[in-house]
């Protein structure tokens, strides 16, 4: 049966399809572009927040690993000091015989040279001769000398850092003072030498992780100066010039920053954390290039993917187009068009839902007759060619979950509402995956009801939120273990975090600090106290919300009619440019007050001493700088005022001065 066409002007149609399939095709590229600058940015996020939380764990954890093993060193030398009984029969051997000829002792001894990571062993008299020498001689630096001193005063073993012996190699002397008080023995100290190599540096290179440049280092401080400690590499013992704002804001609480720790050190992600009581700093670093080089590699094939579905899209719209074209230029409309024009939208279909990682599924109530759409196969992984079954379906459920969805499915199918629940699946290779349905009950046009429903891959989105559900729980941890307290007000006052340290500082009710409270009821408690003062406490009250209203930041220190005094610091919050509440940190500060009051004081009563003594005085320091002097000490020895113009000057001006002006005899000053 034909259809009479109507003749249209290829001239005014074509152009006009053009233009639009040419629009059409530049929206779906700046939609595409937008898309991969997107996801970019959020897989540029996502890497910064893995950093954060792999960095700040593994160096808080690599310092308590390093600080542990720096006790059981200082708990190895307790032990030994205390075996009173072994040590009397060391000293009986060394005092009488000048020698150590006890076995079991000596037994004793080599234990801990070959059960842990110490590779000699000195037994040290009263002037730091060896007495008898076990496993690798070594030399005692001027340093452990210093210490065998401090450890015999002090009655406690002591344990150095690390140092490094002529040759370049790592070292820490374990000192143990063997007389108890009152004791008067031949033998003053025991000195076992630590090969960091054994156990302190692996320690380091296990924490480097899986990534070839991740790197750990551990830096010693003395006085300002950073040295690289471990492990061995070139430069140890030697001083750094590194970034030390960089260190500053790796060791602290915000996101890891990103930077060149040493001048010709590559651009990485750096944290870093103190090992306690040990003067040391460990270093964690992830270079930020081989970061990025998975997520580039990660958007040029995704690129590559979305440049062929544009070319595709284009090939297909172009061919909408072009049937539509000849549609409006012939007026005719074939079966044999239809059908082509719907296998390619239902191709479309399936290539959106493939994208957005949809699948399709019916099953007919009556029947229970089940399809499964190809996607819906290759999203749960079952084989083409198995037959679609609800047990083959409920089979690939977690075990936990499977009766709860099969309680879902029959509460779904008896009310004819539309429902949507989520579930895991166990894949074939083991792993598990998330997936939401969504399920509409409707009448069969050939009669009887079905069951529609899509199924969605929400693994990703999952983890996501998991991951967001873990960091904050590490960041609501850290704060809680703050030693401030902590208030964060929106921009309406109304209290939306805080952590005990906030109840305490400020003598809070527990009760009434509940989320939403508003910024009025919480400081009426104190003004109802008298804290602010006398007078109306609802004025009290009034006057501090026009304060707190002006969202500036503040700081102040208040002490309390108790005497508690604290330090108040308050910062706005802006969210896109725009005030969204502060946050303010308390800190108990009565004892500082205290000590500041205290030391005022005394130096005061000492000025007072000083300028009322009728005798010159003048106080030096240990680095030969004058500290104190009076007017006396100026007039008997004529010094005149230029000398003191910028405060007080050196010893050794005072003796310049006396020097050229020829006191001390004729003679260069």
């Amino acid at each position: 049966m034909g259809v009479e066409s109507t003749a249209v002007p290829t001239s005014a149609v074509r152009p006009r399809f053009s233009r639009q399939l040419l629009a059409v095709l530049t929206a779906v590229a700046i939609a595409v572009i937008t898309a991969f600058a997107a996801f970019y940015a959020s897989r540029l996020d996502t890497l910064q927040r893995e950093a954060d939380a792999e960095l700040r764990t593994t160096t808080r954890a690599l310092a308590d690993e390093l600080a542990q093993w720096r006790t059981e060193r200082l708990g190895d030398g307790e032990v030994l000091r205390r075996n009173r009984l072994t040590l009397t029969q060391l000293e009986t051997d060394l005092h009488q015989q000048g020698t150590l000829s006890n076995a079991s002792v000596r037994y004793w001894l080599q234990g801990y040279l070959e059960a842990f990571d110490y590779v000699s062993l000195l037994v040290l008299g009263s002037d730091h001769h060896p007495l008898l020498v076990m496993g690798r001689p070594h030399i005692l630096s001027a340093n452990s000398q210093g210490l065998i001193e401090q450890a015999v005063s002090s009655s406690y073993p002591t344990l150095s850092s690390i140092q490094h012996d002529a040759s370049g190699q790592a070292y820490l002397d374990l000192i143990v003072p063997l007389p108890l008080d009152g004791e008067h023995w031949t033998v003053q100290a025991l000195v076992l030498r630590v090969e960091p190599q054994r156990q302190l540096f692996p320690m380091l290179q296990r924490q480097s992780g899986m990534r070839e440049t991740d790197r750990s280092l551990l830096l010693g401080e003395t006085s300002g100066r950073y040295t690289l400690l471990g492990p061995d590499l070139p430069g140890s013992g030697a001083a750094l010039a590194l970034d030390r704002a960089l260190l500053a804001q790796a060791m602290g609480q915000g996101k890891v920053p990103a930077g060149r720790l040493l001048p010709d050190s590559p651009l990485a992600f750096t944290a870093a954390d103190r090992v306690d009581s040990a003067g040391w700093i460990v270093v964690r670093q992830i270079e930020r290039q081989e970061m990025l080089t998975g997520i580039r590699s990660q958007l040029l094939s995704a690129g590559l993917t979305a440049l062929l579905l544009l070319i595709a899209a284009a090939l297909a719209i172009h061919r909408i187009w072009q049937k539509q074209s000849m549609a409006a230029i012939h007026q005719l409309a074939v079966e044999a068009d239809h059908r082509a024009t719907l296998e390619a939208l239902q191709k479309e279909l399936e290539n959106a839902m493939s994208i957005a990682r949809l699948g399709r599924w019916e099953r007919r109530l009556d029947t229970d007759e089940l399809w499964w759409s190809p996607q819906t196969r290759a999203l749960i992984g079952i084989p083409q060619d198995e037959p679609p079954s609800r047990e083959g379906f409920i089979r690939r459920v977690h075990p936990e979950d499977r009766e709860t969805l099969r309680a879902a499915l029959v509460r779904a199918y008896a009310s004819g509402e539309a429902s949507e629940f989520a579930y895991r699946i166990i894949r074939p290779d083991g792993s598990v995956a998330y997936f939401h349905n969504h399920v509409r009950i409707e009448q069969d046009p050939v009669g009887g009801r079905r069951a529609i429903g899509t199924v969605q891959d929400i693994t990703d989105q999952q983890t996501i939120a998991l991951k967001l559900h873990r960091q904050t729980a590490y960041l609501t941890a850290i704060v809680n273990h703050l030693p401030q307290g902590i208030s964060v007000f929106d921009d309406q006052l109304r209290l939306q975090y805080w952590n005990q340290l906030f109840i305490d500082i400020l003598e809070l009710p527990p009760e009434i600090v509940v989320r939403n409270v508003s910024f009025d009821d919480l400081i009426m408690v104190p003004a109802l106290r008298g804290e602010y003062g006398p007078g109306d406490p609802a004025e009290h009250v009034r006057k501090r919300r026009a304060l707190a209203e002006q969202f500036s930041p503040h700081r102040f220190e208040r002490t309390k009619p108790n005497g508690r005094s604290h330090l108040v610091i308050g910062e706005p919050l802006y969210l896109d440019g725009k005030v969204a509440g502060f946050i303010t940190t308390y800190t108990d500060i009565t004892e500082r007050k205290r000590t500041e009051e205290a030391l005022a004081r005394n130096n005061e009563t000492l000025r007072t001493i000083i300028d009322n003594m009728p005798s010159a005085v003048s106080l030096v320091d240990s680095e030969l700088q004058v500290i104190a002097c009076n007017d006396q000490l100026r007039r008997l020895l004529a010094f005149p005022d230029s000398l003191f113009a910028n405060g007080l000057p050196s010893l050794e001006d005072l003796i310049r001065f006396n020097a050229e002006r020829g006191e001390y005899g004729p003679g260069d000053a």
